[in-house]
Order: C-alpha cells, then structure tokens, then sequence
C-alpha cells in the first residue's frame, strides 16, 4: 500500500526522494505482474480487441503483450484509449506509477485520472 504522501506525489508527478521512488517502483512492479499472471491465467485472446483490453495488455510486464496493445492502438482513434482510461481512474493511476517518466503514456494517464477525478 502506498501512504497519502506518496499518493499524492504520484499524482502531481513529483516523486523525487529516493524512499518514496522505491516504494511506488515496488508497488509497479507488484501490480504489474499482478495484471500479467491473471492475463495468463485467463489465457487472453492473442489480439487486443478493445481499449479496456488495450489498457491492461499495456500494463503486463511481457513485451507480448505490450506490442499487442501498441498494435491496436495504431488501428484506434487518437483519444479512444484515454477515454476509456479516464473511466477507470484506476488504471489511470497504475499507469501514472509504472509510466513516471514524460512519456506518451504518462501524459495520458495524468489527463485522464484528472478528467476521471474532476468528472469533465
């Protein structure tokens, strides 16, 4: 479990002490290969049919199933994946911890959790 503190910095994007860093990299790690052994276990359908699939295919720690997700990603509208992220604050916020760098996906997920939080 993460503090509020930590939380907190997670969503403002300022995680810069090295305690706080390792706590939220360990709760990545967790929940991510949390959703890659349930997406196994279920034995997901080979391609990504839908942004909720996308999304979680995007948060598995198998390169598998993250190019999936690019794949049809490229196929999709520009804005359908964060549409769907900011329905589902949670995801949101995974991707804000494992993507905490000023990537495409961090970006999105700060959009969306703010979109989700604000109900615009």
């Amino acid at each position: 479990m993460l503090s509020n503190e930590e939380i907190t910095a997670v969503i403002n994007r300022q995680r810069n002490q090295s305690e706080m860093t390792n706590t939220v990299f360990e709760f990545a790690t967790y929940s991510s290969t949390i959703i890659t052994s349930v997406i196994l276990l279920l034995d997901e359908y080979p391609d990504v049919r839908c942004s909720s699939q996308a999304l979680t295919f995007l948060l598995s720690r198998l390169a598998i199933h993250q190019d999936k997700a690019l794949a049809w990603a490229e196929l999709a509208t520009p804005n359908q994946l964060q549409e769907r992220m900011a329905k589902l604050p949670g995801f949101a916020f995974l991707f804000l911890t494992i993507y905490p760098n000023d990537s495409a996906e961090s970006f999105m997920a700060r959009d969306a959790f703010w979109q989700a939080m604000l109900g615009s």
